[in-house]
Protein backbone atom coordinates (compact mmCIF):
# COMPACT_ATOMS: atom_id res chain seq x y z
CA UNK A 1 0.00 0.00 0.00
CA UNK A 2 1.79 3.73 -0.74
CA UNK A 3 0.36 6.93 0.88
CA UNK A 4 1.20 10.03 -0.17
CA UNK A 5 1.03 13.25 1.89
CA UNK A 6 0.36 16.78 0.85
CA UNK A 7 4.72 17.94 -0.05
CA UNK A 8 6.64 17.13 2.59
CA UNK A 9 4.21 17.72 5.24
CA UNK A 10 4.47 14.35 7.17
CA UNK A 11 3.73 14.02 10.52
CA UNK A 12 2.22 12.28 13.61
CA UNK A 13 -1.14 12.33 11.99
CA UNK A 14 0.16 10.25 9.43
CA UNK A 15 1.56 7.87 11.16
CA UNK A 16 -1.45 7.08 14.40
CA UNK A 17 -3.37 6.58 11.04
CA UNK A 18 -1.17 3.96 9.45
CA UNK A 19 -0.20 2.07 12.56
CA UNK A 20 -3.83 0.80 12.29
CA UNK A 21 -2.52 -1.28 8.71
CA UNK A 22 0.78 -1.73 9.37
CA UNK A 23 3.87 -2.16 11.85
CA UNK A 24 6.42 -0.98 9.88
CA UNK A 25 6.42 1.72 7.09
CA UNK A 26 8.95 2.94 4.33
CA UNK A 27 9.97 6.61 3.56
CA UNK A 28 10.33 7.76 0.04
CA UNK A 29 11.13 11.49 -0.55
CA UNK A 30 12.42 13.46 -3.11
CA UNK A 31 16.32 13.49 -2.98
CA UNK A 32 15.94 17.17 -3.16
CA UNK A 33 16.47 19.65 0.47
CA UNK A 34 13.06 19.32 1.14
CA UNK A 35 12.06 15.79 0.93
CA UNK A 36 15.70 15.23 2.72
CA UNK A 37 14.86 17.49 5.46
CA UNK A 38 11.29 15.59 5.38
CA UNK A 39 12.95 12.62 6.14
CA UNK A 40 15.04 14.11 9.01
CA UNK A 41 12.14 15.76 10.49
CA UNK A 42 10.40 12.27 10.23
CA UNK A 43 13.04 10.67 12.74
CA UNK A 44 11.96 13.56 15.56
CA UNK A 45 8.53 12.84 15.75
CA UNK A 46 7.25 12.21 19.55
CA UNK A 47 5.52 9.06 17.63
CA UNK A 48 4.28 6.81 21.15
CA UNK A 49 4.14 3.69 18.96
CA UNK A 50 7.38 3.81 17.35
CA UNK A 51 6.70 2.02 14.27
CA UNK A 52 9.56 0.48 12.14
CA UNK A 53 10.30 3.73 10.43
CA UNK A 54 12.99 2.62 7.04
CA UNK A 55 14.11 5.10 4.53
CA UNK A 56 14.05 3.88 0.51
CA UNK A 57 16.36 5.79 -1.93
CA UNK A 58 14.87 6.18 -5.03
CA UNK A 59 17.24 5.18 -8.15
CA UNK A 60 19.02 8.47 -9.40
CA UNK A 61 17.74 10.67 -5.97
CA UNK A 62 14.50 10.67 -8.72
CA UNK A 63 11.09 11.36 -7.46
CA UNK A 64 9.21 8.30 -6.06
CA UNK A 65 6.15 9.39 -7.97
CA UNK A 66 7.67 10.28 -11.16
CA UNK A 67 9.72 6.86 -11.43
CA UNK A 68 6.25 5.01 -10.92
CA UNK A 69 4.39 7.18 -13.46
CA UNK A 70 7.25 6.48 -16.24
CA UNK A 71 6.83 2.79 -15.18
CA UNK A 72 9.95 1.91 -13.47
CA UNK A 73 7.69 0.37 -10.65
CA UNK A 74 10.27 -2.35 -10.59
CA UNK A 75 13.57 0.23 -9.16
CA UNK A 76 10.81 1.51 -7.25
CA UNK A 77 10.21 -1.91 -5.16
CA UNK A 78 13.70 -2.65 -5.32
CA UNK A 79 14.46 0.46 -3.21
CA UNK A 80 11.75 -0.53 -0.83
CA UNK A 81 13.29 -3.75 -0.56
CA UNK A 82 16.27 -2.48 0.06
CA UNK A 83 15.52 0.69 2.64
CA UNK A 84 17.30 1.09 5.67
CA UNK A 85 16.31 2.14 9.23
CA UNK A 86 15.65 5.66 9.19
CA UNK A 87 18.38 5.91 12.18
CA UNK A 88 20.78 4.51 10.09
CA UNK A 89 19.81 7.17 7.39
CA UNK A 90 19.66 9.71 10.43
CA UNK A 91 23.64 8.65 11.13
CA UNK A 92 24.54 8.60 7.87
CA UNK A 93 23.58 12.32 6.88
CA UNK A 94 24.90 13.17 10.16
CA UNK A 95 28.57 11.69 9.67
CA UNK A 96 28.70 13.22 6.01
CA UNK A 97 28.10 16.90 7.17
CA UNK A 98 31.01 17.04 9.14
CA UNK A 99 34.44 16.69 8.36
CA UNK A 100 35.95 13.68 10.00
CA UNK A 101 39.89 14.29 9.45
CA UNK A 102 39.22 17.33 12.09
CA UNK A 103 39.34 16.48 15.32
CA UNK A 104 36.71 18.79 16.39
CA UNK A 105 33.98 18.00 13.90
CA UNK A 106 34.75 14.54 14.75
CA UNK A 107 33.98 15.49 18.43
CA UNK A 108 30.70 17.27 17.13
CA UNK A 109 29.75 13.91 14.53
CA UNK A 110 30.38 12.07 17.98
CA UNK A 111 27.85 14.30 20.47
CA UNK A 112 25.10 14.81 17.38
CA UNK A 113 25.42 11.23 16.49
CA UNK A 114 24.82 10.40 20.31
CA UNK A 115 21.84 12.25 20.63
CA UNK A 116 20.34 10.10 17.50
CA UNK A 117 21.52 6.40 18.73
CA UNK A 118 19.75 7.13 22.57
CA UNK A 119 16.71 7.49 21.25
CA UNK A 120 16.54 4.15 20.35
CA UNK A 121 14.37 1.51 22.58
CA UNK A 122 16.94 -1.72 22.07
CA UNK A 123 20.45 -1.75 24.20
CA UNK A 124 21.68 -4.62 21.35
CA UNK A 125 20.92 -1.70 18.68
CA UNK A 126 22.31 1.35 20.56
CA UNK A 127 25.58 -1.00 21.20
CA UNK A 128 25.57 -1.73 17.10
CA UNK A 129 25.20 1.58 15.86
CA UNK A 130 27.83 3.16 18.51
CA UNK A 131 30.25 0.51 16.83
CA UNK A 132 29.06 1.45 13.36
CA UNK A 133 29.75 5.30 14.72
CA UNK A 134 33.08 4.59 16.53
CA UNK A 135 34.42 2.69 12.89
CA UNK A 136 33.58 5.78 10.32
CA UNK A 137 34.56 8.49 12.59
CA UNK A 138 38.07 6.25 14.21
CA UNK A 139 37.14 7.47 17.66
CA UNK A 140 37.22 4.88 20.62
CA UNK A 141 34.04 2.87 21.08
CA UNK A 142 34.07 3.18 24.73
CA UNK A 143 34.33 7.09 23.68
CA UNK A 144 31.10 6.71 21.43
CA UNK A 145 29.04 4.63 23.92
CA UNK A 146 30.08 7.03 27.24
CA UNK A 147 28.46 10.11 24.87
CA UNK A 148 25.23 7.49 24.32
CA UNK A 149 25.05 6.91 27.78
CA UNK A 150 25.57 10.78 28.53
CA UNK A 151 22.64 11.83 26.47
CA UNK A 152 20.78 9.04 27.64
CA UNK A 153 20.99 10.11 31.27
CA UNK A 154 20.20 13.89 30.71
CA UNK A 155 17.15 12.79 28.64
CA UNK A 156 16.17 10.66 31.47
CA UNK A 157 15.99 13.38 34.13
CA UNK A 158 14.66 16.18 31.52
CA UNK A 159 11.85 13.54 30.79
CA UNK A 160 12.58 13.14 27.18
CA UNK A 161 12.12 10.37 24.78
CA UNK A 162 15.48 8.86 24.68
CA UNK A 163 15.26 5.28 25.51
CA UNK A 164 17.74 4.87 28.48
CA UNK A 165 16.44 1.51 29.59
CA UNK A 166 15.66 -1.12 26.95
CA UNK A 167 13.21 -2.50 29.12
CA UNK A 168 10.99 0.34 30.42
CA UNK A 169 10.66 0.92 26.69
CA UNK A 170 10.15 -2.58 25.38
CA UNK A 171 7.91 -3.37 28.74
CA UNK A 172 5.31 -0.38 26.70
CA UNK A 173 5.23 -2.75 23.25
CA UNK A 174 6.18 0.44 21.02
CA UNK A 175 8.22 -1.44 17.89
CA UNK A 176 6.72 -3.94 15.59
CA UNK A 177 9.09 -6.24 16.88
CA UNK A 178 8.50 -6.10 20.85
CA UNK A 179 4.66 -6.48 19.65
CA UNK A 180 5.97 -9.76 17.44
CA UNK A 181 8.16 -10.83 20.78
CA UNK A 182 5.46 -10.43 23.49
CA UNK A 183 2.94 -12.58 20.70
CA UNK A 184 5.76 -15.35 21.18
CA UNK A 185 5.65 -15.11 24.81
CA UNK A 186 1.88 -14.96 24.90
CA UNK A 187 1.66 -18.74 22.83
CA UNK A 188 4.41 -19.79 24.80
CA UNK A 189 2.85 -19.19 27.97
CA UNK A 190 -0.52 -20.77 25.79
CA UNK A 191 1.72 -23.69 25.35
CA UNK A 192 1.01 -23.64 21.71
CA UNK A 193 3.23 -26.51 19.87
CA UNK A 194 4.87 -24.92 17.25
CA UNK A 195 6.35 -22.31 19.62
CA UNK A 196 7.39 -24.85 22.29
CA UNK A 197 9.26 -26.64 19.72
CA UNK A 198 10.90 -24.09 17.91
CA UNK A 199 14.24 -22.38 20.35
CA UNK A 200 14.06 -18.56 18.80
CA UNK A 201 16.49 -17.13 21.88
CA UNK A 202 18.55 -15.57 19.39
CA UNK A 203 15.78 -14.22 17.85
CA UNK A 204 14.69 -11.67 20.22
CA UNK A 205 15.88 -8.23 20.58
CA UNK A 206 14.76 -6.35 23.68
CA UNK A 207 16.06 -6.85 26.52
CA UNK A 208 13.35 -7.58 29.36
CA UNK A 209 11.24 -9.70 26.49
CA UNK A 210 14.29 -12.01 25.46
CA UNK A 211 14.93 -12.38 29.54
CA UNK A 212 11.16 -13.16 29.94
CA UNK A 213 11.75 -15.66 27.44
CA UNK A 214 14.16 -17.11 28.56
CA UNK A 215 12.90 -17.27 31.93
CA UNK A 216 9.05 -19.18 30.40
CA UNK A 217 11.06 -21.66 27.80
CA UNK A 218 12.19 -23.98 30.51
CA UNK A 219 9.29 -23.60 32.74
CA UNK A 220 7.06 -24.50 29.92
CA UNK A 221 9.08 -27.35 28.03
CA UNK A 222 8.90 -28.61 31.78
CA UNK A 223 4.91 -29.65 31.49
CA UNK A 224 3.57 -32.03 29.30
CA UNK A 225 2.40 -31.01 25.59
CA UNK A 226 -1.05 -30.95 26.05
CA UNK A 227 -1.58 -29.35 28.93
CA UNK A 228 -2.62 -26.07 30.11
CA UNK A 229 0.09 -24.09 32.31
CA UNK A 230 -1.12 -22.76 35.50
CA UNK A 231 0.75 -19.22 34.98
CA UNK A 232 0.29 -18.47 38.73
CA UNK A 233 2.68 -20.94 39.28
CA UNK A 234 4.51 -20.60 35.91
CA UNK A 235 4.82 -16.46 36.71
CA UNK A 236 5.44 -16.11 40.50
CA UNK A 237 3.79 -13.60 42.21
CA UNK A 238 7.24 -11.37 42.10
CA UNK A 239 6.86 -7.86 41.85
CA UNK A 240 9.75 -7.40 39.26
CA UNK A 241 9.30 -6.27 35.79
CA UNK A 242 9.28 -9.44 34.16
CA UNK A 243 6.78 -10.74 36.44
CA UNK A 244 4.66 -7.49 36.21
CA UNK A 245 5.00 -7.87 32.01
CA UNK A 246 4.21 -11.60 32.25
CA UNK A 247 1.22 -11.04 34.12
CA UNK A 248 -0.16 -8.15 32.31
CA UNK A 249 0.14 -9.81 28.71
CA UNK A 250 -1.15 -13.30 30.04
CA UNK A 251 -4.43 -11.05 30.62
CA UNK A 252 -5.16 -9.98 27.02
CA UNK A 253 -8.33 -11.08 25.90
CA UNK A 254 -7.27 -10.84 22.74
CA UNK A 255 -7.13 -14.07 20.19
CA UNK A 256 -3.83 -15.58 20.14
CA UNK A 257 -1.96 -14.63 16.78
CA UNK A 258 -0.32 -16.96 14.47
CA UNK A 259 2.33 -18.90 15.55
CA UNK A 260 3.92 -19.80 11.92
CA UNK A 261 3.35 -16.50 11.14
CA UNK A 262 4.59 -15.06 14.05
CA UNK A 263 7.35 -16.82 14.16
CA UNK A 264 8.27 -16.22 10.67
CA UNK A 265 8.20 -12.13 11.43
CA UNK A 266 10.77 -12.33 14.52
CA UNK A 267 13.58 -14.37 11.84
CA UNK A 268 13.13 -11.14 9.22
CA UNK A 269 13.80 -8.69 11.75
CA UNK A 270 16.80 -10.80 12.67
CA UNK A 271 17.32 -10.90 9.11
CA UNK A 272 17.15 -6.69 8.62
CA UNK A 273 19.90 -6.46 11.72
CA UNK A 274 22.56 -8.78 9.94
CA UNK A 275 21.46 -6.95 6.75
CA UNK A 276 22.55 -3.75 8.37
CA UNK A 277 25.61 -5.03 9.86
CA UNK A 278 26.79 -7.34 6.51
CA UNK A 279 25.88 -3.40 4.84
CA UNK A 280 27.94 -1.56 6.80
CA UNK A 281 31.11 -3.96 6.82
CA UNK A 282 30.47 -4.11 3.29
CA UNK A 283 30.81 -0.29 3.23
CA UNK A 284 34.46 -0.63 5.23
CA UNK A 285 35.93 -2.59 2.60
CA UNK A 286 37.92 -1.23 -0.36
CA UNK A 287 37.02 -3.41 -3.29
CA UNK A 288 40.68 -2.45 -5.00
CA UNK A 289 42.41 -3.41 -2.27
CA UNK A 290 40.77 -5.94 -1.02
CA UNK A 291 39.30 -7.84 -3.55
CA UNK A 292 38.99 -11.45 -2.57
CA UNK A 293 37.62 -10.20 0.90
CA UNK A 294 34.79 -7.96 -0.76
CA UNK A 295 34.06 -10.40 -3.18
CA UNK A 296 33.09 -13.03 -0.07
CA UNK A 297 31.25 -10.08 2.10
CA UNK A 298 29.17 -9.28 -1.05
CA UNK A 299 28.34 -12.68 -1.63
CA UNK A 300 27.18 -13.33 2.23
CA UNK A 301 25.20 -10.24 1.76
CA UNK A 302 23.45 -11.57 -1.11
CA UNK A 303 22.50 -15.06 0.67
CA UNK A 304 20.98 -13.04 3.52
CA UNK A 305 18.82 -11.06 0.38
CA UNK A 306 17.78 -14.33 -0.55
CA UNK A 307 16.95 -15.58 2.21
CA UNK A 308 14.77 -12.51 2.95
CA UNK A 309 13.27 -13.06 -0.05
CA UNK A 310 12.28 -16.55 0.91
CA UNK A 311 11.27 -15.95 4.38
CA UNK A 312 8.83 -12.84 2.68
CA UNK A 313 7.39 -15.58 -0.01
CA UNK A 314 6.33 -17.90 2.84
CA UNK A 315 4.76 -15.08 4.67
Amino acid sequence: MAVATCGTAFGERHLELLRRFTERVVLAFDADEAGTGAALRGFELDNPVNLDLRMALMPGGGDPADLVQEGRIDEVQLAIDKSIPLIQFRLDRELADHNLAEPEARGRAIRRSAEIIARHPDQVVRHEYAVLVSRRTGVDLSVVTDAVRAVGRSSKSAGTPAATNGKAASFELTTGRSKAEAGVLRLLMANDPLVRATDVTNLFGTDLLAEAYAYLRPRIEALDERSKPDLGSVIGDGEDERSQFLRSIAMERRPLPDAADLLNRLRLFDLDDRLTAARASLDRIDPDGQPEVYSQQFKALLALEQEKQRLRDQG
